[in-house]
């Protein structure tokens, strides 16, 4: 009975062994069951807290689905400036203001949305998904502004151009000029010459 006795507590302390490895490899990435505000800005793949990406599932405690919640991170980031460039875009298209709500009202709606989303991930305190909202967002002002910017060079650019053919076709040459000034020097000499005999005579 002893012999089977140690046998059974031999046999349970390897399987608590094997299940406390088997815990150990799992935390590997990073540690805790998830936590949507950390102290201070870290990074969980280096032994760090595992952080929550907005909903209660989405955890991420491995490689893919950090992987995964960084790309999305600067795809909200980069989208945001493209809801806020389209929203400038078809606001200044519609003066005046139709009675009806307008389809920028929508796309306001999902803007806001999606800066309080951008907003409670700054707020994980995560530094590579912080980096991520800063390089989105940049990109997407750079991306977005880039035509506009360039269009409107040229339009400067043209206008320019055609104040100058305006300005070369109003000049006049300095003969032209001496002529158009005598000409209507002329009446003047004439009125002056016809009256002298008459104030002389007077």
């Amino acid at each position: 009975m002893a012999s089977m006795s140690h046998m059974h507590g031999g046999g349970g302390s390897s399987g608590v062994d094997q299940m406390g490895g088997g815990s150990a490899a799992a935390s590997t990435f990073c540690t805790g069951s998830g936590t949507v505000m950390q102290n201070g800005f870290q990074t969980s793949f280096t032994n760090g807290s595992c952080v929550i990406w907005l909903f209660p599932g989405a955890i991420l405690d491995t490689e893919g689905k950090y992987a995964a919640a960084v790309i999305g991170t600067f795809l909200l980031a980069f989208g945001n400036e493209g809801l806020r460039w389209l929203r400038t875009r078809m606001a200044a298209e519609q003066a005046p203001p139709p009675p009806r709500p307008p389809p920028s009202l929508a796309l306001s709606v999902a803007q806001m949305v999606n800066a309080y989303w951008l907003m409670l991930l700054t707020m994980l305190y995560e530094s590579v998904m912080f980096s991520m909202i800063v390089l989105g967002l940049m990109a997407g002002y750079f991306a977005f502004n880039y035509g506009d910017a360039r269009a409107a060079r040229k339009q400067r650019s043209a206008a320019t151009k055609g104040l100058g053919a305006d300005d070369s076709s109003a000049e006049v040459s300095p003969e032209g000029s001496d002529d158009g000034m005598n000409a209507k020097a002329l009446p003047t000499a004439t009125f002056v010459s016809s009256s002298t005999p008459c104030c002389t005579n007077v």
